[in-house]
């Protein structure tokens, strides 16, 4: 029987991000965070990823992206990814300004580690891999509405990029 997940509440998403502590080392930002969501149930943990994924797929728009892109010949969709985490990671209040002023999408800053947040508290609390494919795609090029219709999908840009290394080959 498949099970459709949906995000966790609002309230509850957010104190998981509040504990984030931006001044850390790099290993020891999302540990606060990794801790307090293994202390919720299995369920809470996928409803995080669910939210989580959701809340980076809604920011994977091109008005987005364009701040980034002013001024560079190269777009890392990697990079796009790990800027769209850090409004996540910055909270509630920040993620709700640049949804509405993209102008605001920050050019510089990334926040990688909030990716593995789900995981990392699914393993602690389980001691298992978490083996969870969330209903919104968090890659680059996912949401498709937010892109022009000649943007490839990031399925097109992967077969095109193992098709590059074949002939490299």
């Amino acid at each position: 029987m498949d099970v459709l997940f949906h995000g966790m509440e609002e309230e509850l998403f957010w104190q998981v991000i509040e504990r984030i502590e931006h001044g850390a080392k790099a290993e020891e930002k999302v540990s606060a965070s990794v801790q307090f969501l293994s202390y919720l149930s299995e369920d809470n943990i996928v409803a995080f990823y669910e939210s989580l994924s959701e809340k980076l797929f809604h920011l994977d728009q091109e008005k987005y992206a364009n701040p980034i892109l002013e001024g560079r010949e190269h777009f890392s969709a990697d990079t796009f990814l790990y800027a769209r985490a850090f409004v996540v990671s910055q909270g509630s209040a920040f993620y709700q300004k640049v949804l509405d002023d993209p102008a605001l999408m920050p050019i510089e800053e990334t926040f990688e580690p909030l990716l593995y947040i789900p995981e990392k508290a699914y393993f602690l609390k389980t001691g298992k891999n978490l083996l969870h494919v969330p209903q919104y795609c968090d890659e680059t090029y996912s949401n498709r509405s937010g892109w022009p219709a000649d943007t490839p999908s990031i399925l097109e840009i992967i077969r095109r990029d193992n098709a590059d290394a074949q002939l490299i080959r």
